[in-house]
């Protein structure tokens, strides 16, 4: 009996109308996947088409908004970098004159004076007696700190 099922499948070519109807099947899916595309497409080019002026001016809208915000961003990341870098100025500031603040009162605690030249370098006033226990203790000869000067 199942011979005779498969020589009749075979003499009107059943066997093949599976494999047909699943690859039909197929075709008809995809084909109505882009079927659905293609309307989409068309109620979007519909709208830009009835009326193109104002899809055109809301598009610039969009866009100007857009750029608005993100200028708006930009310039908010810059003051808040503008503020940080002033802030961190602030604190080196302040915590050199702190810094010098304590130098100079460890210095006058000890009957010294510090001074700041044009480039900023901290000078201590040395009394005559306190510079030459200085160069003694560091081993300086004091004529080889003198220059002579030729006028």
């Amino acid at each position: 009996m199942k011979h005779i099922k498969h020589w009749i499948y075979k003499i009107f070519k059943m066997d093949n109308l599976a494999k047909d109807y699943l690859t039909l099947c197929t075709k008809y899916e995809t084909t109505k996947a882009l079927k659905e595309s293609y309307r989409r497409q068309v109620k979007e080019l519909e709208e830009i088409y009835a009326d193109p002026i104002s899809y055109v001016e809301n598009a610039l809208k969009e866009s100007t908004k857009a750029y608005k915000e993100c200028v708006a961003d930009m310039e908010e990341l810059i003051a808040k970098q503008d503020r940080l870098e002033h802030k961190a100025y602030a604190r080196g500031r302040r915590d050199a004159y702190a810094e010098m603040g304590i130098k100079a009162l460890d210095a006058r605690l000890n009957g010294e004076t510090l001074y700041v030249d044009e480039n900023d370098n901290v000078i201590e006033d040395m009394d005559a007696e306190t510079f030459e226990a200085f160069c003694k203790d560091n081993e300086i000869e004091i004529d080889d700190l003198i220059e002579e000067r030729v006028d």
